[in-house]
């Protein structure tokens, strides 16, 4: 056996979760880096302990009622549209208070289900006492088990379009017409206590309880759902989101986070913080032109032999901060290794924690040891003493980037899962699920993809973010 034929390190499956989500994406953010102090010889300040990764806010004025200066209900949609870089329609989202750590923010697709009083309108909400909505409410406790230190969860409902924000004025059929439709505001706070209920009996502290409808935000008065027989929801008063959230830079609902916005902002976009930057993708003549000065074809027909140690060499120069991005035919060299499984995952490990782990990782491979055993597996599942370096990380996303715009689509599966699994690690839970989605559209068979998709809707997260 020859290393590069050597069997990798990772299985193609995992045991499948007992509630199987849809749609689901964690996001972490970040902890801040210390401020430096205009003081001379000072030390550093350390992150804010108030766990929203953000500055202390400025001293109220005197007499000023928090909401005078800063609604908690817009503090709440801010810190949720902030965190995952773009509006979830039709999503349930949950901010996770967390205990001497950033916030978090699990983001749930909920499963459409058309309200009979609404001739098929698909934007209403499922039942509360549906069986989709308490197998929801189980995946939801098992989800937030899995998180440490959770100390309170916010739960918004982001309305599917802003053209339901009120009740239908069409005439409704015949066989409806003895059922009257509900205000999407009342099947929301059903929806909203009925999920709150079933975490407050597992043990959760529960925060707000909001619907966002357009440019509104709704919270339901708390206590409303507490108690053996939970009373109907009431509603507070309406608050309007600030222009900078609801302004035209942001992404409307026809949007994804996988497409590029409809409009976009003076500023360049950032590639580690916020939305998903769709690729750029280079002229197919340049990829073309590229492939033939390598001598290689546009598919992978016969599959050549490969030099583990020179692929990781050629790696290790690529990711060589002092370096620029690889040019078109650059990219290809470096991406043409990566379709054996072996070395792609060499080098994934590579691109987190530098030549050692690839090593480390080659050495496991030829070991013949028990793949779920091995270090490697337990790292990709983020089960690792070390945490990535974050320029680290920085670094070989912008050359994955560069590859994966560089490349055919023959090639582009390997950069763009593994682009998916090192934004994990960052715990950008939204961006790595756009990245996978590209990843299986290039190649729908890809195992490693699969398996991450496993890992994305069971809900776990890095050891290190946690």
């Amino acid at each position: 056996m020859t290393p590069s034929t050597a069997p990798s390190a990772l299985p193609t499956t995992l045991p499948p979760a007992a509630h199987p989500p849809r749609g689901v994406t964690v996001d972490h953010v970040p902890v801040p880096a210390p401020e430096p102090d205009p003081r001379p010889d000072a030390e550093p300040r350390p992150p804010s302990p108030r766990g929203r990764g953000d500055a202390e806010p400025p001293p109220r004025p005197s007499g000023a009622r928090p909401s005078d200066v800063h609604p908690v209900e817009v503090d709440v949609v801010a810190d949720i549209v902030r965190t995952l870089g773009f509006w979830p329609r039709g999503s349930l989202a949950l901010r996770i208070r967390r205990r001497r750590r950033p916030f978090a923010v699990l983001r749930v697709d909920l499963p459409a289900a058309p309200d009979p009083g609404t001739a098929g309108d698909p934007v209403s909400v499922p039942a509360a006492d549906s069986d989709a909505v308490l197998q929801l409410a189980g995946t939801l406790t098992g989800l937030l088990s899995r998180l440490t230190g959770v100390a309170r969860v916010d739960f918004v409902y982001f309305a599917p379009s802003p053209s339901s924000a009120g009740p239908s004025t069409e005439p409704l059929p015949r066989r409806n017409r003895r059922r009257r439709p509900r205000h999407p505001t009342a099947s929301a706070g059903e929806l909203l206590t009925t999920l709150a209920a079933g975490l407050d009996a597992a043990g959760f502290s529960i925060g707000e309880l909001l619907e966002v409808s357009g440019d509104v935000v709704r919270r339901f008065e708390p206590g409303s759902w507490r108690g053996d027989a939970p009373r109907p929801p009431r509603t507070g008063e309406a608050v309007t989101l600030p222009e900078l959230l609801t302004g035209p830079t942001r992404q409307t609902d026809a949007d994804t986070p996988g497409q590029a916005p409809s409009t976009r902002s003076a500023p360049p976009p950032d590639l580690h913080r916020g939305a998903f930057v769709p690729l750029s993708h280079i002229p197919d003549e340049l990829t073309s032109a590229a492939l033939a000065a390598l001598g290689l074809p546009a598919e992978d027909q016969e599959r050549a032999e490969v030099d583990p140690m020179r692929a990781l060499q050629l790696w290790c120069s690529a990711l060589d901060p002092a370096a620029g991005l690889p040019t078109e035919i650059g990219a290809i060299r470096l991406a043409w290794p990566l379709r054996r499984r072996l070395l792609r995952d060499l080098v994934l490990m590579q691109c987190a924690w530098g030549l050692d782990g690839a090593v480390r990782a080659l050495a496991e491979s030829l070991d013949g040891s028990d793949a779920r055993a091995g270090s490697v597996f337990s790292t990709f599942l983020g089960a690792a003493d070390d945490a990535p370096r974050d320029q680290t990380l920085r670094r070989s996303v912008e050359v994955l980037r560069r590859i994966a715009e560089c490349v055919p689509p023959s090639l582009a599966a390997s950069p763009l899962v593994m682009l998916a699994w090192l934004e994990w690690c960052r715990g950008r839970g939204t961006v790595a699920a756009a990245y996978l989605d590209d990843c299986l559209a290039a190649d729908p068979a890809c195992s490693l993809a699969h398996l991450f998709r496993q890992i994305l809707d069971q809900g776990l997260v890095p050891q290190w973010l946690d």
